[in-house]
């Protein structure tokens, strides 16, 4: 039983890993995209909205995940 309860945290440990490494790559290619941006036209505005929209997932991704470390037992 022990040896499965390991295996749980050391998958919440890999999934939160995941979910953060892809949350600061969403972050990096948000700025880069801004830096690439000379100017701000209403072409841009969809783009943008849809890189916040992926961010914010990835966000409550990594969050959901960070909340499964947390074990709560019934009294």
């Amino acid at each position: 039983m022990k040896l499965q309860s390991k295996n749980k945290k050391e998958k919440r440990h890999h999934d939160a890993q995941y979910h953060l490494d892809q949350l600061k790559k969403r972050v990096n290619y948000i700025k880069d995209y801004e830096t690439r941006t000379e100017n701000f036209d209403l072409s841009v505005v969809h783009k943008l909205d849809s890189l916040k929209f992926d961010y914010l997932q990835e966000k409550l991704k990594l969050e959901a995940t960070l909340c499964e470390f947390q074990e709560f037992k019934v009294p």
